[in-house]
């Protein structure tokens, strides 16, 4: 203790006030999970519980300096990390991590992060990186942030028709309609089907026919479902973003025409149905006559015990 107070002394009576060090210099960021770049694209939500979204600010000079020396634990002061954009954001020193003087990773928090959550509002920011002397430097521009994807509806459309509910016929060509928010045209989205949680299949990239920030549209020809159960199978619609963040997402909104179709092996097309009577007591049955105007080989007559 003695030995600790005479070397606490000795840097008061000797050390300079002023922190020496050099001058950082920011050149940009880049997200580790995509690679994206000029700018580095983060989604605000999702991402590891623990570490959110890695994106390494790249430049030179970065120098942390040793603290608590004359403490029983001695730490590391970081860099001090700065976002400026829709808002200001100083990311959590326990957030900022040393590769070396030219690369600063930073596990940046989400909406859905365990710790210190934060979802940054969309749009650009610069990046500030000040060393523990004061200097500092930035880069702007240097991060977009987006929100993450999600599903509001499915519907499919046949070869020849309108869209209807997402029910796929397996002997036919049809597109599947996904409505939604955060879809980006700019980027090619991966689309897969989910059987109990599983991916189950993945659409090709040549099957995304159309991509706006609220739709994309899928072309699936016939034969695209192998297996179907005898009375139709269930999947559900799972669209990523290149940058990792996937719909449907924890509590998000699901089922049948929101985030689930079925797929049957084959669809009997019915012709057209008339019906009378049309209108029925309330308090009492009434038997109505329903008629199937067919005309096969495109449509065929109803099939099976009656209902």
């Amino acid at each position: 203790m003695i030995l600790r107070r005479i070397l606490f002394l000795t840097c008061l009576l000797g050390c300079s006030k002023k922190i020496e060090g050099p001058t950082p210099a920011v050149a940009g960021a880049q997200n580790e999970f995509d690679q994206s770049t000029a700018p580095a694209l983060l989604c605000n939500a999702q991402g590891d519980p623990a570490s959110g979204w890695l994106v390494d600010v790249f430049g030179d000079n970065f120098a942390p300096m040793p603290a608590g020396a004359l403490s029983s634990k001695p730490t590391v002061a970081m860099p001090i990390v700065r976002l400026d954009g829709p808002e200001s954001y100083t990311v959590p020193d326990a957030y900022v991590r040393f590769a070396d003087k030219k690369r600063l990773p930073l596990a940046m928090r989400t909406a859905d992060s365990a710790a210190d959550a934060h979802a940054l509002q969309p749009g650009a920011y610069s990046v500030t990186v000040t060393n523990l002397n004061g200097a500092s430097a930035s880069a702007p521009a240097a991060i977009r942030v987006i929100p993450p994807p999600s599903e509001t509806g499915l519907a499919v459309q046949p070869g020849s028709g309108t869209a209807g509910p997402p029910r796929i016929c397996n002997d036919q060509s049809q597109t599947l309609i996904i409505s939604g928010t955060g879809f980006r045209g700019e980027a090619q989205p991966t689309v897969a089907l989910l059987s109990t949680g599983a991916p189950a299949l993945t659409v090709p990239p040549s099957s995304i026919t159309a991509v706006t920030p609220t739709e994309i549209d899928v072309s699936f020809p016939a034969g695209s479902f192998p297996g179907l159960s005898a009375t139709g199978t269930t999947y559900t619609v799972q669209v990523a973003d290149p940058n990792g963040c996937v719909t449907p997402y924890g509590s998000a909104p699901r089922g049948f025409r929101v985030t689930d179709l079925r797929a049957y092996s084959t669809c009997t097309q019915l012709g057209t149905l008339t019906s009378s009577q049309r209108f029925g007591w309330a308090q009492r049955n009434q038997a109505i006559t329903i008629t199937n105007a067919f005309n096969q080989p495109a449509t065929q007559p109803f099939s099976g015990p009656a209902p």
